[in-house]
């Protein structure tokens, strides 16, 4: 189970950093990057792909968009990792039934994820199109989900650092 854990540890933040190369890669062209074409609107979002467009960064958006599925996969098992580990530490019956159901919403929060970059895939592809898949309310959902099993995670560990 260690070497699982430094396998996703080590995945997590190799993604991290393939994504921070991608960024200044594509920083010097100031034009609004990948998070901000996922909670973009029509109009916004099909700027946002004619400005890529202009500085021929769509290769490298595509490619960064495949490393995240990898990084899906981590932050997931990551998720689900650090949520187990917390269960068998705490006492609070409800806490433990929210650490158990961090799974379920770490796992639906993949999926939105997914669901988001097969949108973005779409929209890259078809970027001169009058079709434009907006993904924001997919974005929201899966941050909403991600956001809320990182905070019941954070609340049971330091209540059990407080509880010592």
């Amino acid at each position: 189970m260690k070497l699982f854990r430094f396998f996703i540890w080590a995945g997590f933040i190799a993604i991290i950093l393939v994504f921070v190369y991608y960024y200044r890669v594509a920083s010097p062209y100031n034009v609004p990057g990948v998070s901000a074409l996922e909670r973009a609107g029509f109009t916004e979002g099909k700027a946002i792909l004619a400005s890529w467009q202009n500085a021929s960064l769509f290769a490298i958006v595509r490619k960064a968009t495949y490393y995240d599925f990898a990084f899906i996969f981590f932050y997931t098992s990551l998720l689900i990792i650090l949520s187990n580990r917390q269960i068998r530490k705490e006492s609070s019956v409800t806490l433990n039934m929210l650490l158990r159901t961090n799974f379920f919403l770490a796992f639906l929060a993949a999926l939105f994820d997914v669901t988001e970059n097969v949108f973005l895939l779409y929209n890259i592809c078809h970027w001169d199109d009058t079709n434009y898949i907006n993904s924001s309310f997919v974005t929201w959902a899966k941050l909403i989900l991600i956001a809320w099993v990182v905070l019941v995670w954070l609340v049971s560990v330091i209540k059990s650092m407080v509880t010592k």
